[in-house]
């Protein structure tokens, strides 16, 4: 019997069908994320644009691209809660099309407005969608095959990085009113997707909705009743009760989880990968850019990362997930650190001369470092580490402190630059790239190859065929 709640889906030698459907329907859920990263990447082109006064709302200052820019993290703050709240109540899909609806509003919001209230109403409402990170993964991580599982979750991850990518490329090439309809469309596929969607087979169990878990299984597993019969048997209900925050940090599993998915993040926050997608095109004008434009520089940076946050999704159930988040901070903190060297021997008065291209190949190492594991992993590390009934627990604690990380990276980025010295915007990362490294070498356990339910048993060390006293 495996430790309660432990979201474990299948054993390791469970069957499964429907496997076309599985991939399908977690490629189209990868949506969510390419539109998170869509907004993400946002700022970069469309700072240009407000900068020029190339909108309708004439030329915007620095403080006024800044504030933008952290406007859907403020409003991550508190959404955080309201989205555990829908998650643990009314359910993932419920979520899903949650936050489709407001991202969909706020892009019109976006697309149309004529003042800078309308400007910030359409980058909060925007902003909601920003829960879809965690959302489409656990929807992803609920419902398909264990075999499928790890590379699955890897790509919803993924996704974030040619939605930036997207963003830098249309952004540049198409009029502002355009660009935001464009990303617009992407929520409102969304909206269609969720209402076809089936709600996910360990929420229905979470709610004793037996019946409807095995249909939801069903269609999951190609209408194969056989294959859903077997699944449905090894997905234990979780303690009855409400499941308040003590109670759902209550087992050895869900501590570790919540250790390692918001040190994950915050790793991942302040990594530097906030400040080279948000303000890429000030930094290299700053800094020098080499024989290319600063936009052209942030495209072909949004191309590396998302080759190697590619790459991540192959490697992933091959590598493993710990050696990769070890190595990935190495590199980047390798590279934060010599970047942070140039920029204090260009700001002393020396002469860089044909030096120009080495500050572009720094932020393209980084990039590339940071894409091979600390931009998925995370992500995938929570949807196996934690129980299914504090999911929305930590998905809400997840986003209050990631959000609340990233605002304050974006709020004083400009301060640092100003005040101290733009060196100091990348000596800070490469910092916390070497304690994270330390911090993933510790602390994070591996999960290559296990199914939910060996995970959850590891982690509550209980072996296969026991229950440990006192766990549910």
């Amino acid at each position: 019997m495996t430790a309660g709640g432990s979201g474990g889906s299948e054993g390791p030698g469970l069957p499964n069908d429907g496997r076309f459907k599985q991939i399908v329907c977690s490629i189209l859920l990868t949506i969510t994320t390419l539109y998170c990263g869509a907004i993400q990447g946002w700022m970069s082109p469309m700072t240009t644009k407000l900068r020029a006064g190339d909108t309708p709302l004439g030329p915007l200052s620095k403080d006024d691209i800044s504030n933008l820019a952290t406007i859907p993290n403020y409003i991550g703050l508190f959404t955080g809660v309201a989205l555990a709240v829908i998650l643990n109540k009314l359910g993932r899909k419920c979520a899903l099309l949650y936050m489709a609806v407001a991202s969909t509003a706020g892009g019109l919001v976006l697309s149309f407005a004529n003042s800078m209230i309308l400007l910030c109403v359409g980058r909060a409402m925007a902003g909601i969608g920003s829960g879809a990170v965690t959302v489409s993964p656990m929807i992803v991580s609920e419902s398909v095959h264990s075999s499928l599982r790890g590379t699955l979750m890897a790509l919803c991850s993924f996704q974030i990085n040619p939605g930036i990518l997207f963003s830098y490329v249309f952004g540049k090439l198409l009029s502002y009113k355009w660009f935001n309809l464009v990303i617009t469309a992407m929520p409102a596929m969304i909206i269609v997707l969720g209402i076809y969607l089936p709600e996910t087979p360990h929420f229905l169990v979470s709610k004793n909705r037996t019946k409807d878990a095995m249909q939801s299984l069903v269609w999951w597993r190609g209408g194969n009743r056989e294959v859903a019969r077997l699944e449905l048997e090894t997905i234990e209900p979780p303690p009855e009760g409400k499941i308040s925050f003590a109670r759902a940090l209550s087992t050895r599993q869900s501590k570790i989880a919540f250790l390692v998915t918001i040190g994950g993040y915050l790793f991942q926050t302040f990594s530097g990968i906030h400040v080279v997608i948000n303000f890429s095109s000030l930094i290299f004008d700053d800094i020098g850019n080499g024989p290319l434009p600063p936009d052209d520089l942030s495209i072909i940076i949004a191309v590396l990362i998302t080759l190697a946050t590619f790459a991540n999704s192959v490697l992933i159930d091959f590598a493993g997930r710990r050696p990769l988040l070890i190595y990935s901070s190495l590199g980047s903190a390798v590279s934060l650190g010599a970047l942070t060297t140039y920029i204090i021997i260009l700001k002393s008065g020396a002469e860089m001369g044909s030096l120009t291209w080495v500050p572009v190949a720094c932020i393209g190492s980084f990039v590339v470092s940071y894409g091979l594991g600390v931009a998925v992993v995370p992500s995938v590390l929570m949807n196996e580490l934690c129980p299914t009934e504090s999911k929305p627990t930590l998905a809400a604690c997840v986003g209050f402190s990631a959000f609340g990380a990233v605002t304050a990276v974006l709020q004083t980025f400009v301060f640092i630059e100003e005040h101290i010295g733009l060196y100091m915007c990348f000596l800070i990362p490469t910092v916390m790239n070497v304690l994270g490294m330390i911090f993933f070498y510790i602390v994070v356990p591996e999960t290559k190859n296990k199914s939910l339910t060996q995970i959850a048993n590891e982690l509550n060390r209980v072996k296969d065929g026991e229950h440990k006293e006192g766990e549910e």
